[in-house]
C-alpha cells in the first residue's frame, strides 16, 4: 500500500468543531489547542484479513494536555470515490501531554478484500487534566525485556505499555502496534513485559510508551536487535498479489474465470543452495485450506501458480524455506481476494 504524507493541522477551542474532514480548522481565539497528524500513514491486512491504518498524532500545545482523541479513518476501494467503511478509535496514549506524540492504529470493521486504500483525519479532541511523568521504562527493550518503574512514590492503577515499530523509510511509517496492560503497580514498584513476540519483517526500529490512569514515562526508541540480518538476506519474498485471467492484479476474480497466484523472490546474488517457495490459499470464512502448492527456486524472480477458485472470499499466504526444511525468510504479506 503506498504511503500517505499527512499533514493535516486541527485547532480547537471553546468555538463549536468545523466539519470534519477540512485539513484546517481554525478559531480566532485568545487560547486554542493544536493537534495534527504528523508522518506518513501506513495502511496493511492483519491476519485476520482487516485492513489496518497507522500513523501519529502531535500535540503542538506549549502549555495544555490533550485527551479525548477520536479519529476517524475512511477505507477505500482502488476507485477511492466513496469509503467502503469507516472506523472511530482514539490513539494509543490517553492524554498526550504538550509537544509529544502518540502512535495510533484503527481496524476497518470487517475484512474485505475490496479495500484498497485507507485515509485519516481527527474528529474531536479536548483539553485533559495532565498525566505528569510518574513512570520510568528500563530494562532491555531492545533485546525484548522491558520494565516500568513508579518514579511517583505513588500507587498506579492500568498501567499499560505500548510499542510501536517502525520502517526504514525518513520520516519512518509505523508498520505494526502493541499494547501490553500490566495492570496495578504499588509505591516503589516495578513491572515487566516481554515485548517483541510479533516484529515485522521490515521493521528496523521500535518506540515503547507506557502510562497509568494518572502518570506517564518517556517513550523510549531503539534499534531492533538483530535488525541488520533484514538487509541482505540470501532470499526474500518481494511482494505477492493475485492477477484474473485477463493478466491483470485484482483483488475480486469473476464468476467462473482463473487466478493466478504471483509471487516475486529475490535470490542473493551468489547463492547456491534452492529454496523452496510455498503458497496457501485459505478460505476467509472458516480458515480451511483451498490451495497448496511448492516449488523449487533457484534465481530472482516471479512464481506464477494456475488455479480455479470456486466463489468466496479467500486468505492468500506465502512462504519461502531452505532446503533443510526450515523458513530463510519472512512471510509474504496477506493477499485478500473474492472469487464468483
Amino acid at each position: 500500500m503506498r504511503p500517505r504524507y499527512t499533514m493535516a493541522v486541527l485547532l480547537l477551542c471553546a468555538a463549536p468543531l468545523a466539519p470534519p474532514g477540512s485539513w484546517a480548522q481554525t478559531y480566532d481565539t485568545p487560547s486554542t489547542l493544536a493537534v495534527h497528524l504528523s508522518h506518513p500513514t501506513y495502511m496493511y491486512v492483519d491476519e485476520s484479513g482487516h485492513a489496518v491504518i497507522t500513523g501519529m498524532i502531535q500535540n503542538d500545545s506549549e502549555h495544555s494536555d490533550v485527551g479525548n482523541i477520536t479519529l476517524l479513518a475512511k477505507f477505500y476501494d482502488r476507485t477511492g470515490s466513496e469509503p467502503l467503511y469507516t472506523a472511530m478509535s482514539p490513539p494509543l496514549l490517553q492524554v498526550m501531554p504538550p509537544q509529544s506524540s502518540s502512535p495510533f492504529a484503527i481496524r476497518s470493521p470487517q475484512p474485505d478484500a475490496r479495500i484498497a486504500d485507507a485515509s485519516v483525519s481527527i474528529l474531536i479532541f479536548t483539553q485533559a487534566n495532565p498525566k505528569v511523568g510518574g513512570l520510568l521504562i528500563g530494562g532491555d527493550a531492545a533485546g525484548g525485556s522491558v520494565t516500568v518503574q513508579d518514579t511517583a512514590r505513588s500507587p498506579h492503577s492500568n498501567v499499560t505499555l505500548h510499542v510501536a515499530y517502525h520502517d526504514a523509510f525518513e520520516p519512518p511509517r509505523i508498520l505494526y502496534t502493541q499494547s501490553h496492560y500490566l495492570g496495578d503497580m504499588g509505591i516503589g514498584g516495578s513491572l515487566h513485559a516481554s515485548i517483541h513476540e510479533y516484529v515485522p519483517y521490515n521493521a528496523r526500529s521500535f518506540a515503547v510508551y507506557a502510562e497509568s490512569d494518572a502518570f506517564s514515562s518517556e517513550s523510549v526508541h531503539g534499534r531492533l536487535a538483530g535488525a541488520a540480518q533484514y538487509h541482505s538476506p540470501d532470499a526474500r519474498i518481494l511482494d505477492a498479489w493475485v492477477e484474473n485471467d485477463s493478466g491483470e492484479r485484482s483483488s475480486e476474480i469473476g464468476p467462473g474465470q482463473n487466478a493466478a497466484l504471483a509471487v516475486s523472490v529475490e535470490v542473493r546474488e551468489g547463492s547456491e543452495r534452492p529454496f523452496w517457495l510455498y503458497v496457501q490459499v485459505k478460505q476467509s470464512e472458516d480458515g480451511a485450506v483451498a490451495y497448496l502448492e511448492g516449488v523449487m527456486v533457484e534465481r530472482s524472480g516471479m512464481v506464477m501458480m494456475p488455479w480455479s477458485p470456486g466463489r468466496g472470499g479467500y486468505l492468500m499466504e506465502a512462504f519461502l524455506w531452505g532446503d533443510s526444511g526450515i523458513p530463510v525468510a519472512s512471510p509474504a504479506p496477506l493477499v485478500l481476494f473474492t472469487a464468483g
